[in-house]
């Protein structure tokens, strides 16, 4: 909710020096509560927007002034300065602004000149600070053009002494009572709305006066003068001008405030605001905290977006995944301006989830029965699946079977949801050992004998097929077939790979599986002359070779 109240100010400044003066101003408190628990913002505004046609800060040297509106008109990029007014002069300041000084003389030949050939239609806003102007008999022009429809703005005369009005052709009178004042800075704004029909006259970001206007333009052939007008004087000697705006639509009434604001307050600045990003759903909430400026005004917090909620004593909590914008305040009191708000993202990651207890039984015998695999996983509640990466294994659902010899490789995840990561897939060798009963004899002492079942592994890993395989080789008790020997070798290749190297060779594999069935160890000459590689170091070959030929 917005509460509106008015209350007397006297705040300005003279270069370092503050002065005394009388303006009307409005305060709003705006209250945010964010999903039922109370968040409070008092005060808290934007900068003040950025003009779209003319800005000038006065704040270089010389006698250009750049124009710093957001989309200045052909012509407009920088002003000049004619004459003997001059800017950004020592001791001569306007609040927090440096300022245009006037000279006292005809605009003819003393005055700013803008370039702009005056196109004004639809909606549209004039602001700008002044001191030093004057009650005198003499009219003081701050801007204008007479070429299109006598546009100006000047105090004295029919405006009255220390006022300002705003004149021409088909426009209302419209005046700013007290904005025109020789020891006080003031910040004066006229706002043209047409859709309302009406113009607003502002001080000190106050309302003052609001009159009735029907549509109207103004055009010419420039140029649009400030500090001057036609012929006329567009200030007395030493009459300050500065923070000169006009926009090409009709600001709110905080946006006017905000003007006034920047002019006539001490700023605040807000730092040290970086709240913890990321966070885990389902984290401690932290404490939000921030240091502001001088002013002793609390530093407020408010959630702008995004699934976190915030509570008495800036506390973020977090009720999803996603990110979360969220922005700090300090309020304005009758010395300060609002600190521009200050926003930081938290950004809220899903919980992460870990597998525990996946260990499957390795290794196992070729034809052995079938094993439950099984894991834990995190807290979503999704499960562990399993899946079959490669070897000589099937799995169904979490039943894992054996086919053939060799190495099989399963893994298990487990999938995330809207709050939960899914789990790193954590995966697990097992080693399915086969019978090196290459021909299935049946005599006790031909189980695995070097001859016969040595010599087929040979041939085979040598490349042969067929009745090559097993010519001359086989035992005369055995049970397989030549074909069957054949198939057989096939189904069991994988577990021929004794040095886990992923190939299957003559004279590495074949001959340390001969030479360990002729009884040979480490100790006895097993790796004479061999190679094993890498994979595995010699004593985990010989761990494997002792479970292939218990």
């Amino acid at each position: 909710m917005t509460i509106n109240s008015s209350i007397q100010r006297r705040t300005s400044f003279n270069g370092r020096k503050r002065e005394s003066w009388v303006g009307v101003w409005s305060t709003r408190v705006r209250i945010v509560i964010a999903a039922c628990v109370g968040v409070v913002s008092l005060g808290a505004r934007a900068a003040p927007p950025v003009p779209e046609l003319l800005y000038y800060k006065f704040d270089e040297t010389g006698t250009i002034v750049t124009n710093r509106a957001s989309s200045p008109p052909p012509g407009t990029a920088s002003a000049s300065i004619l004459g003997g007014i001059a800017q950004n002069q020592p001791n001569e300041t306007l609040g927090n602004v440096t300022a245009l000084r006037g000279s006292g003389l005809s605009a003819s030949t003393d005055y700013l000149n803008t370039g702009w050939v005056t196109n004004l239609s639809g909606s549209w806003t004039i602001s700008f600070a002044s001191r030093g102007i004057s009650t005198s008999g003499t009219l003081y022009f701050v801007m204008g053009d007479f070429t299109a429809q006598s546009l100006r703005i000047f105090t004295n005369g029919v405006a009255g002494s220390t006022n300002w009005i705003l004149r021409g052709t088909g426009l209302a009178d419209t005046l700013i009572p007290g904005g025109a004042l020789a020891g006080t800075t003031t910040v004066n704004t006229f706002v043209y709305d047409s859709a309302a029909g009406n113009i607003r006259a502002y001080l000190n970001g106050a309302l003052v006066s609001t009159v009735a206007q029907t549509a109207l333009s103004f055009a010419g052939t420039g140029p649009f003068k400030v500090m001057g007008y036609a012929s006329n004087a567009g200030a007395p000697l030493g009459g300050l001008l500065g923070d000169v705006r006009i926009y090409s639509r009709a600001l709110n009434a905080s946006e006017v405030e905000a003007i006034s604001d920047a002019v006539l307050l001490l700023p605040q600045a807000i730092t040290n605001f970086a709240p913890v990003s990321p966070v885990a759903f389902g984290a401690v909430p932290q404490i939000l905290s921030a240091t502001g400026s001088a002013s002793g005004i609390p530093v407020t917090f408010r959630v702008i977006s995004g699934p976190c909620l915030l509570s008495s004593g800036n506390v973020l909590a977090y009720f999803g995944v996603g990110t979360c914008v969220v922005a700090a305040n300090q309020a304005r009191n009758a010395n300060y301006a609002a600190a521009p708000e200050v926003t930081a993202n938290v950004v809220v990651e899903p919980i992460p989830q870990n597998i525990t207890g996946f260990n499957p039984t390795s290794p196992v015998a070729l034809g052995a029965l079938a094993q439950t695999l099984s894991a834990v996983g995190g807290t979503s509640g999704n499960p562990v699946t399993f899946t079959l990466i490669s070897g000589p294994c099937s799995l169904s659902g979490n039943s894992l079977s054996y086919i053939g010899g060799g190495r099989c490789v399963v893994a298990a995840n487990q999938a995330g949801n809207v709050n939960y990561a899914a789990a790193v897939e954590v995966r697990k060798d097992i080693r399915v050992i086969p019978s090196l009963n290459i021909d299935a004899s049946s005599a006790s002492d031909s189980v695995v004998d070097p001859a016969t079942d040595g010599a087929m592994i040979l041939r085979y890993l040598a490349g042969f097929t067929g009745e090559a395989i097993t010519q001359g080789a086989m035992h005369g008790t055995a049970t397989r077939t030549s074909a069957e020997i054949g198939s057989y070798l096939v189904t069991i290749r994988g577990a021929l790979d004794v040095n886990a190297d992923a190939r299957f060779d003559l004279t590495i594999d074949g001959l340390l599986i001969v030479r360990y069935m002729l009884g040979l160890r480490a100790a006895t000459g097993l790796f004479n002359g061999i190679d094993v590689g890498t994979s595995w170091t010699p004593s985990q070959v010989e761990a494997y070779l002792s479970l292939l030929m218990p």
